[in-house]
């Protein structure tokens, strides 16, 4: 019981591709004996004094469950509590038999991975999706420290809807672009923002490729987080054309979901387990372990920790990328846009208050709206600034180490949204929060989210990839 094995697996003709795994009939048994010992005299003895005995050790059959290979590669990691198939009767044991479950943890390895599923219906190498791209101009600023632009553009990947949130958007429209949103395929990065939605591995790799185009070496590392089963960061190393990206060299660890970024040694990252990674020359598989980044090496160099795809054995071979260079079309009409958006969500944010409260007549201050929203807009770049959390020190800090910096950010936030409300906290009490998120799934699946509101946001195409940069 609790033991951990590992099993080889090599498909028909080593086809890795999903289409070829999907359809592979080959199955994992699993059957359970419970081991039984009894010790008795050896009958062989000639003499009264021989004490010899024979220790004879059985196993008796108690059940079995069958996985198809097709069913764990669906679902990538099983886990959870499974039946035995019993049978009906078990000479040895007393009483009918009772029903055996087994716990189970059952993963593929990272190297059953290597080969995504596109929106063509086609494999590709996972490599082959990594490639230098320019990002948005209107995030090209001139004499702009390295840092700060890639926590822009890290900022900037982070606000593109999650496809789950699309897909509970506009089943409220009844359209739902299945084909588009489905989980395990993979899109070029055209595509992703062509669709303004998408997974943890679109947003990884689109800012993946953005910091490949300002020189810094880049990885995408795939495993469970914390906040996704099947999360993607982003790894940058610390080399850069400029010398250095990141405090201290360190490595970093970029989430772009959700915006945050930290050091490999801060045990706050929210990638729980590295089980892969890959660039645009290579796939390497952690053979560590250890799998938790803090605790592991991260020298790509040393094959005991790391295996690579391509090696001495198996050359890497020229590749071409599936990628294509985006345009970027600028628009005068951008602003105005936004200011319209920002008119007409107001009123039926309002009117969705308004009806809420139904049996209260709901008076809005035109003035602490104003105020309001200017300090709205001042939380746009402080998010942006608060992207990263830790202070990049190579050894690791204590937690109140690395509380402080953010606790002096927020006191300070604090501070100027107070002196700024000051004039209406001497005749009113304000309470509440700002609203400075991305755009989930769970805003839209709630049962009291306006209706109205999402659907003029989809209805007017607010989520249009450039109005995500004109707003930065």
């Amino acid at each position: 019981w609790n033991q951990q094995l590992d099993l080889e697996y090599h498909p028909e003709n080593n086809d890795y591709s999903p289409t070829a795994l999907i359809s592979d009939n080959s199955e994992v048994v699993i059957t359970v004996f419970d081991e039984f010992t009894s010790i008795h005299a050896d009958s062989r003895s000639r003499s009264d004094d021989d004490d010899t005995k024979i220790v004879n050790t059985v196993r008796r059959y108690l059940g079995s469950i069958t996985l198809p290979i097709s069913s764990i590669y669906r679902v990538k990691t099983l886990n959870g509590v499974f039946e035995l198939d019993v049978p009906p009767l078990l000479l040895g044991y007393s009483g009918a038999p009772e029903k055996a479950m087994l716990r189970l943890y059952i993963v593929l390895k990272p190297g059953l991975a290597v080969i995504a599923l596109t929106s063509s219906g086609s494999g590709v190498f996972l490599p082959r999706l990594v490639h230098a791209l320019s990002p948005p101009p209107l995030l090209q600023r001139r004499g702009e420290a390295q840092e700060s632009q890639m926590l822009r553009l890290l900022r900037l990947v982070s606000l593109v809807p999650s496809a789950e949130a699309w897909v509970t958007l506009k089943r409220k429209d009844g359209i739902v672009p299945w084909t588009a949103l489905q989980e395990d395929i993979w899109t070029t990065s055209k595509e992703f923002l062509d669709m303004a939605a998408g997974a943890d591995q679109e947003r990884a790799i689109l800012l993946c490729n953005f910091f490949l185009y300002l020189g810094i070496e880049t990885y995408v590392v795939l495993g469970p987080g914390v906040t996704s089963p099947r999360a993607a960061f982003v790894l940058t190393k610390g080399t850069t054309s400029s010398g250095g990206s990141g405090l201290d060299g360190q490595p970093q660890l970029w989430n772009a979901s959700t915006g945050n970024v930290h050091s490999i040694l801060d045990e706050r990252v929210e990638l729980r387990s590295a089980g892969m990674l890959f660039n645009e020359k290579n796939v390497w598989a952690n053979i560590q372990l250890k799998d938790q980044p803090w605790e592991m090496s991260w020298d790509l160099e040393n094959t005991k920790a790391w295996r690579p795809f391509f090696g001495p054995q198996f050359p890497a071979r020229p590749m071409t990328t599936v990628q294509v260079q985006m345009e970027y079309e600028r628009m005068p009409e951008a602003r105005q846009m936004v200011s319209q958006l920002e008119a007409e969500l107001e009123k039926e944010v309002m009117d969705a208050v308004s009806t809420f409260r139904a049996s209260t007549y709901t008076r809005f201050n035109r003035r602490c709206s104003r105020i309001l929203k200017g300090l709205l807009r001042d939380l746009e770049e402080h998010a942006v600034a608060s992207g990263r959390r830790e202070s990049g020190r190579a050894r690791r800090l204590s937690t109140a180490d690395q509380r402080q910096p953010e606790a002096e950010s927020s006191a300070a936030m604090q501070a100027a949204h107070l002196d700024a409300l000051a004039p209406l906290l001497q005749n009113f009490d304000i309470q509440g929060f700002p609203l400075n998120m991305r755009m989930q799934a769970r805003l839209f699946s709630h049962p009291q989210a306006p209706d109205n509101v999402m659907k003029k946001m989809y209805e007017r195409q607010y989520y249009a990839p450039n109005l995500f940069a004109a707003q930065m």
